[in-house]
Parts: structure tokens; sequence; C-alpha cells
């Protein structure tokens, strides 16, 4: 019996989805730089409204385990940190159970990706999934990034033992590379498919186009975003890498994930205020969510993506993945 299998026996999970409607516009007079109390207390910005729970759907409760699913135990997610989405797939990586999950949100199954969290050193930071559904693990303790199918066969690893120490974020771009934002260096690491460390974007320093302590990088589509806890929140890198803009100050104070829909929103969780705060072109134009328990609520996010029209939230200490419904 393998150590995924004997964890499943005993651990439970709980899958909570919060489907919800976010109506996100424009707000007017919204300075460059608002002042961050004024943010956190709603008058620089309006709260984003219709935030409405449409569905609720619980995977087991407390140490109760039911036979659910074709006859599989019901088992209770303990604190998932990273997930990963395409198409009708949502990868969940859980930190305590060392298990990837893999949601189905058409048939509502939960089933697991065998091997994977037994080749993780701690908690997975991160999940990528490609065009093809492999999938792309960033493994901090372990400073490597691994590779897998979508079954779980290992497919090979990405580390490089000069420029990454500790990888906290992993994507795949139009070309194939595997992009890996390091928070210790402070700099991201692009490799060719084959493994190769072929550049790097970014850098230990302070300023514009420099990085302290990288936590999470996402795709636009003319470059990247990258959020950082000690220098400035969230800069824009062109897709080379060269330094565009930046944004955040004095609203963001550590960002800990952060996503971009098709619309050119870039969605940021704030660990200092649990809140989740949307930015265009630079400016705040909405924020929604705080500290707490119920729907529409964090108490600490992990990771986010975007995907069809959806924003999905690793809402690790509350043990549950929210997705919100997101309206244009």
């Amino acid at each position: 019996m393998s150590q995924s299998t004997s964890r499943q026996r005993w651990a439970a999970l709980q899958i909570t989805i919060a489907l919800a409607y976010i109506l996100v516009g424009c707000a007017a007079g919204v300075g460059a730089k608002p002042d961050l109390k004024a943010v956190v207390a709603g008058s620089s910005v309006p709260q984003l409204q219709h935030i409405k729970s449409i569905r609720s759907i619980p995977y087991g409760s407390g140490d109760a385990i039911k036979q659910v699913l074709a006859g599989q135990d019901e088992q209770e997610l303990s604190r998932p940190t990273a997930i990963g989405v395409r198409g009708q797939f949502v990868y969940i990586a859980d930190g305590d159970l060392a298990i990837v999950f893999k949601y189905d949100l058409v048939s509502g199954r939960m089933t697991t990706v065998p091997g994977v969290g037994d080749m993780l050193v701690g908690d997975a930071a991160d999940i990528f999934v490609a065009a093809d559904s492999s999938i792309y693990v960033a493994d901090p303790l372990g400073k490597r990034v691994l590779h897998f199918s979508s079954g779980g066969d290992f497919l090979g690893k990405f580390e490089d033992a000069t420029n990454l120490s500790r990888p906290v974020s992993v994507l795949v771009d139009a070309s194939g590379n595997v992009l890996v934002g390091d928070e210790v260096y402070s700099l991201i690491v692009a490799f060719n498919p084959a493994g190769e460390a072929i550049y790097g974007m970014g850098g230990r320093g302070e300023g514009p186009g420099r990085f302290r302590f990288i936590t999470d990088i996402a795709a636009m589509a003319d470059g990247f975003v990258v959020g950082d806890r000690v220098e400035l929140p969230v800069q824009v890198l062109d897709k080379k890498g060269k330094y565009v803009s930046h944004f955040g100050e004095r609203v963001v104070e550590f960002p800990t994930a952060l996503v971009t829909d098709e619309s050119g929103r870039i969605y940021v969780f704030d660990k200092a205020d649990s809140r989740i705060k949307i930015f265009k072109e630079g400016q705040l134009i909405g924020i929604f969510g705080r500290n707490g328990y119920a729907d529409g609520e964090f108490r600490f996010v992990g990771d986010m993506k975007y995907a069809d029209g959806k924003l999905y939230v690793a809402d690790t200490l509350n043990a549950r993945i929210q997705i919100f419904s997101v309206t244009p």
C-alpha cells in the first residue's frame, strides 16, 4: 500500500465551492496611490456588491466519514496550499495530507493524483496545468519544480543550484519555456522544456525591475506581473523581463497570491487585511472579502487561479477552495 493510499484512508477531504457573482466596475476618482486605511474602510473605492453564495458543497463533516462517489470515502481538506486549473479539472495540493487531488467541476468527483505528494519535500507552493494537461508543481523545500502527467507519472524536474533556492511560483509561457519565481534569489528563472536554465529576469535589489521576496508571478497578454512582500508590491514586466510599471504602494502590504484575467484586471490577495484587491492599468477598481469563515471571507490565501470567467481561491486556513464567477 502506497504512502498516499494510507493517507487517504485516515484523512478526510472537504472542498467547499462557493460560487458568487462579482460585478467589477471602474471607480471614479481613484488616485494612483490611495491611502491604505481609507481603502480598508471602503471609502476610497466601492466595495464589490452582489457577492452572493449560490452553492456550497461540503464533502464530509468533522470526523464523520461517509461512503459516496461510487463507494469512495469522503475526505476532508486540511490545508490546501496550491491550486491549478485546466478545463473542468481543478488540482489541489494539500500540505498536511501531502496529497494532490483532482476535482471534476462537472461531476463533483474528487480523486487523487498518485505519486505526486510522495515526491514533494514540503508544501507545494504553486501548481500550473499546461495545455497538454501535465502539471508543474513548485516544491520550495526541494528547491525545484516537479513535472507530472495528469495521471501522476513523473516527467522531469527543473532545478538550478546557482539560481534557484526557494521556488514559489511556476508557469509555462507561449514558447514552452518554464518560468519559475524564486523567493530567496528574487528572480524569475526561465528553463527550456529539457530542464536547462536559459535566462533570468529581475534579481535581488531595490527599485523598479528588482525584487526582495517574490511571492507569486502571473502571466498577462504582453508580459508578467510579480508580487513582492518587501519591495514594490506588484511590478509589471514585459515578455523579456524588462520593467514596465508598478502599482499597489500604500494599498497592498503583503501580497501572497495574484492572478490576471482576459480583461487585463489583476487580482491581488493581501495577507495584511485578508482582502482581494483588483487593479486595472495600475488603478485600484475594487476590493472584496475580509477575514472570516463565511463564503466570500478568507483567513489566508495560499494561491489563486483564474480560468473561463471564474476565480479560484485556495482559502488555506479555512481548509477549502472558493470559486467565484466573475462578470465582465
